[in-house]
């Protein structure tokens, strides 16, 4: 599982996708599923119920999260990126002087 998934859906929701096709790489779905059968597959599987969310408890999660570290320490996934600072934080940008300022627009007419 990828690290946007985890951290994007899997850790604040709580929720997994389960039963995914084996053949198909999870992933993109415009990626995974270059063709129609793989594609065809997918849609068949999550229409019959055999993927599908799950909803996890605390210790579900808590297990995930062992694995993903584990896995992680084998290499199998790659380690979690920090994002740098970005250069223009506290700046201020954009024309604004302060919270509670209004941007200037010229009237028309």
């Amino acid at each position: 599982m990828g690290r946007r998934i985890w951290h994007k859906i899997v850790q604040p929701l709580r929720v997994m996708i389960r039963s995914w096709p084996a053949h198909i790489p999870f992933a993109c779905v415009s990626k995974s599923c270059s063709s129609f059968g793989n594609l065809n597959a997918l849609l068949r599987a999550w229409s019959e119920g055999t993927t599908y969310w799950v909803k996890l408890t605390d210790s579900e999660f808590a297990e995930e999260e062992r694995k993903r570290a584990r896995d992680i320490r084998a290499g199998i996934l790659p380690p979690d990126k920090l994002r740098k600072t970005r250069a223009d934080k506290a700046r201020n940008v954009g024309g604004l002087i302060g919270p509670l300022s209004v941007p200037h627009h010229r009237k028309w007419g």
